[in-house]
């Protein structure tokens, strides 16, 4: 009898033990995809707005007759056939309005490089993603007064670079932003659902943090609205955003700190703001 209880419960640890192993591989395996799609939609979108591109991809399209190219009609009914799905995905990325003759690749200068080195890195996102996030971060920065580098410690601690983060009380994306708390800030960007377009999700959660500050009448004050109501662990929030953003002042001057293992795959830093929704409305 005793064998058979012990046996029981070997056996229950080991199913539970499996089940949490194959839930984090899901987990894993779903950020994967979102990273495989993101990078799918910047090529797919990169070759329907760049001719040269174009022609050449259809060029090694595998059912020609011979090795023959398409005719111009082919050509363009083919192009036409993939044009509307690659247009949504770029307006997704925020690229619909990049020039067709130009490569997406992106010039960033030393510093930005730097940065963007280092957060590829350390959170274990894609090169090319994170040089349009860094860039964005910049423009975000000038339309804000805001330091970019602080842009990007928030971020960091909010989503961990994750753009699909959603929280159980709707804060989403990179910034976390409440998408039904600040619709008007959104509204220029096609509505709610532009909270998931990943800078677009950087303009709106800097305007956000921009109106803390002003709010709070300093960086501190001002970040603490950003996070919530006055909650147990402000301070620990408050020294994560610190911290980052004093690595990657460093980082910006060329003195990288040390990286001893790279962050866990992004996830949702922390449950959302328990902000009642007119103080946060206020925000607007």
């Amino acid at each position: 009898m005793v064998n058979r209880v012990m046996i029981t419960q070997v056996w229950d640890d080991f199913a539970q033990g499996s089940l949490i192993i194959l839930q984090g591989s899901l987990a894993l395996l779903r950020d994967s995809l979102a990273v495989v799609g993101l990078l799918a939609a910047l090529l797919l979108g990169y070759v329907i707005h760049n001719d040269g591109a174009r022609q050449q991809a259809l060029a090694f399209w595998p059912f020609q007759q011979d090795g023959e190219i398409a005719n111009a009609a082919e050509v363009e009914s083919l192009a036409e056939a993939v044009r509307e799905p690659a247009l949504k995905a770029t307006s997704l990325l925020g690229l619909e309005d990049a020039p067709s003759s130009e490569s997406p690749t992106l010039s960033l200068n030393k510093e930005q490089e730097a940065v963007a080195k280092y957060l590829a890195k350390r959170y274990r996102i894609n090169k090319a993603a994170t040089d349009i996030l860094v860039e964005a971060a910049w423009n975000a920065g000038k339309e804000t007064a805001l330091d970019p580098l602080l842009i990007l410690a928030v971020t960091a601690i909010e989503s961990r670079f994750n753009p699909f983060a959603e929280s159980s009380m709707g804060a989403q994306g990179l910034m976390q932003v409440m998408s039904r708390v600040h619709q008007d800030k959104l509204a220029d960007f096609g509505g709610k659902q532009a909270a998931l377009n990943p800078v677009t999700n950087i303009k709106v959660g800097a305007l956000v943090l921009k109106d803390c500050v002003k709010r709070g009448g300093s960086l501190e004050a001002g970040l603490k609205l950003y996070l919530g109501a006055v909650i147990a662990n402000e301070g620990s929030y408050l020294e994560r955003v610190n911290n980052e953003h004093e690595r990657l002042k460093l980082v910006a001057k060329g003195k990288a700190p040390v990286i001893q293992t790279p962050l866990p795959v992004a996830q949702p830093s922390r449950e959302p703001k328990p902000e009642p929704l007119d103080q946060l409305a206020a925000l607007g």
